[in-house]
């Protein structure tokens, strides 16, 4: 997936196109030239709390909660995107602490943000997503038809040598969300080829004395999590006796 930005500090009227797709960017200029603004917000847009506030907050004409099965269509990626783009707005005037200041009177007044994705890229994935409360959905590869199930226990057919799903785009476990939820994740995850949270580093030469800490914090909740989510996944398998 692409963004293009306009007008946002003293980048006026851009037609460039940001690859949301790499893992890694430098950003090289002058002072003032609007470097800081593109790396924080493209830390906005993959940060993982933005996704899951944004995943919560959106409002669709599909009732996910009562139906077992859709289609994902272009129709439904273009609102999903164009939302993100509304709700990233709010967000960046908390990444760039002016949320108090009237929306006119920042560097957000005029700023906007289009997507561009290639929607035949999403047809092959396989998708399963879960929530161990109750909810699954999948979509096999090289179909657009999403299934959902609702269930007590994680299906059976998550043994042993499916663990390994989650290292594959589309595998994305969830606890007490909604359907609605853990689909808005998950598609967005894969528009933006998700697959490690984001990291940013300011191009202050003293962050790295200063705040070395808050990069350990970062790996060690990272790490936590996992523990966590591998740690209900087996006891969820556990209570199910025909599972391994």
């Amino acid at each position: 997936m692409r963004a293009i930005i306009k007008n946002l500090g003293p980048i006026k009227n851009n037609r460039q196109a940001i690859d949301l797709t790499k893992n890694f960017y430098i950003f090289v200029g002058e002072n003032s030239s609007g470097k800081t603004y593109v790396s924080q917000l493209l830390w906005t847009i993959f940060n993982q709390n933005t996704i899951r506030k944004f995943a919560s907050k959106a409002i669709f004409a599909i009732d996910f909660e009562h139906i077992t099965n859709f289609e994902i269509t272009k129709t439904l990626i273009d609102s999903i995107l164009e939302q993100y783009a509304v709700f990233l707005k709010s967000e960046l005037a908390i990444t760039y602490n002016i949320e108090s200041i009237p929306a006119h009177k920042t560097i957000l007044d005029k700023f906007s943000i289009a997507f561009e994705y290639d929607f035949d890229k999403i047809c092959p994935v396989e998708i399963i997503g879960i929530d161990f409360d109750e909810i699954r959905f999948t979509k096999p590869s090289l179909s657009l038809q999403v299934t959902i199930e609702k269930e007590k226990q994680p299906s059976k057919q998550l043994t042993d040598d499916k663990l390994s799903l989650r290292s594959l785009s589309g595998l994305r476990i969830r606890s007490r969300r909604t359907i609605k939820e853990v689909f808005l994740i998950t598609i967005l995850e894969l528009l933006l080829d998700y697959k490690h949270h984001t990291f940013f580093l300011p191009a202050s030469r003293t962050f790295y004395a200063t705040f070395y800490q808050y990069i350990y914090e970062f790996e060690r909740a990272r790490q936590e999590k996992e523990l966590e989510e591998m740690r209900l996944l087996i006891e969820n398998m556990r209570k199910n006796k025909n599972e391994k």
